[in-house]
């Protein structure tokens, strides 16, 4: 098991699938990842032959304190970097990164636990895949004790990437956006969910008007609601929902309130369930919270600390 875990961490793409979500919510696009910014001025590196194209490194005292290193090439041809040290740095760079790479590579001792696959007792892990130009590759796994190569190839490794994402700033999760949303409603969202935990595994979307808009909202009608954002959680199975609608001019707020007050699905989620909800206003907006325990009690202080007032609470009578 915990070999399987740490050679997750040399993945780039994991493919997930929510199988517990409601299989009733309509299907929607995929979420558009934020654009990163390479910095104003970065490094350039000297061509070298057979530069490396893809690399992965990580190693951790135990499965919840993993550093690690993943780099690879973007379709417009520059390179995403991904360093998590001390701190997260995440951006977009210039080609030649990769013969930097290969450079600094060349003076560790890496190359030479090409194959290694050694496990025992403990939590200390190190996992490599790296790809070269020419197709060959390194790959090596530990876990229980790491080898003093390997500590010491991945700490040369880290200090490079740590000159080469100095000037990056650094990475604050946050939710995805998707479509064109309010950006008043947006504003909002970002506010209140801006102490959850994992932010950037959730996304934030514009709701169509079409059939679904009523459904996807929680809500039985579209009176009354000019437009509407949704958030939810991205590739988990998470019992979790934050509905926030613009209410048309002259709208009935009061209604629009009763109406999530009684569309409040418990069972949206079939293997997970909620436990609270709130519906709150503000301004010409209404709102609605679905959750669980934890992710409740955080989303409904910042609603609380966003200026909302909340004019209804209710449990889940299936607790």
């Amino acid at each position: 098991m915990k070999r399987l875990l740490t050679l997750a961490l040399a993945c780039v793409l994991v493919l997930s699938l929510a199988a517990c979500d409601s299989a009733k919510e309509p299907e929607t696009t995929a979420p558009s990842v934020p654009e990163t910014t390479a910095p104003a001025t970065q490094p350039t590196y000297p061509q070298v032959e057979n530069p490396v194209t893809f690399f992965s490194l990580s190693m951790g005292e135990n499965y919840e304190n993993i550093r690690s290193i993943t780099v690879f090439a973007n379709e417009d041809g520059t390179v995403h970097v991904e360093y998590v040290g001390d701190v997260k740095k995440v951006g977009d760079m210039d080609a030649s990164v990769f013969h930097g790479i290969t450079e600094a590579l060349a003076q560790t001792g890496l190359a030479e636990l090409n194959g290694q696959d050694a496990w025992g007792e403990g939590e200390a892990n190190g996992s490599m895949y790296i790809d070269f130009a020419d197709g060959t590759s390194l790959a090596c796994g530990f876990g229980g004790t790491l080898p003093e190569a390997y500590v010491e190839g991945y700490n040369t490794m880290d200090a490079f990437f740590q000159e080469l994402t100095n000037s990056l700033p650094v990475y604050v999760p946050q939710p995805m956006v998707q479509g064109q949303v309010d950006e008043t409603l947006l504003a909002e969202m970002n506010t209140i969910l801006s102490g959850i935990p994992n932010a950037d595994g959730y996304v934030i979307s514009h709701v169509e008007k079409d059939d679904y808009f009523a459904f996807t909202l929680g809500l039985s009608s579209d009176e009354g609601v000019d437009t509407a954002a949704n958030c939810a959680p991205m590739m988990m199975t998470t019992a979790y929902s934050l509905s926030l609608v613009k209410l048309a001019e002259g709208a009935d707020a009061e209604a629009v309130c009763a109406d999530f007050a009684a569309n409040v699905d418990w069972m949206k989620w079939v293997c997970v369930a909620p436990t609270d909800a709130i519906v709150a206003t503000k301004d010409n907006m209404v709102l609605c919270l679905i959750a669980a325990d934890e992710l409740f009690e955080i989303t409904s202080a910042g609603v609380n600390a966003a200026g909302w007032t909340v004019v209804e609470t209710l449990e889940n009578p299936n607790a």
